[in-house]
């Protein structure tokens, strides 16, 4: 059976991204922003970035809504540092969005829950796309 991909809008998350760097700015002033932004999205079954697939069944989540507040539902800082590693507010449907620590840098972060519900499937948004994260 073909795959199903699920896509997502990156303006819509480009949106969520403003609001947490306004809302929390002490924290994500020095976050990495690729140059150029990919059009949406792409994530496979397992819930991790994919390439768009021409034969895929699509799960389109493009024209999804934020919610109207801001919620956040998870973050971690650093005990010895006090950096932020970590965070992430609702984003579209069961999407969350925010930054995440990698290597020492800030990225933007995009994470859906996995495919049996248990743990979250977080990607950084590097210069090169949407990369796996944890």
């Amino acid at each position: 059976h073909p795959p199903l991909q699920r896509v997502y809008s990156s303006a819509t998350f480009e949106q969520l991204l403003t609001q947490v760097c306004q809302t929390w700015p002490q924290h994500t002033r020095n976050l990495r922003q690729p140059k150029t932004w990919p059009e949406s999205f792409c994530l496979g079954e397992d819930r991790q970035p994919a390439m768009p697939s021409p034969v895929a069944r699509r799960v389109d989540f493009t024209q999804g809504r934020l919610p109207p507040t801001l919620m956040p539902v998870m973050s971690s800082v650093d005990r010895e540092n006090r950096q932020l590693q970590l965070l992430l507010v609702m984003g579209v449907d069961d999407s969350l969005g925010g930054v995440v620590r990698l290597n020492g840098s800030l990225y933007p972060a995009f994470a859906v829950p996995s495919a049996d519900n248990r743990h979250l499937v977080i990607s950084a948004l590097t210069d090169k796309g949407l990369r796996y994260a944890g």
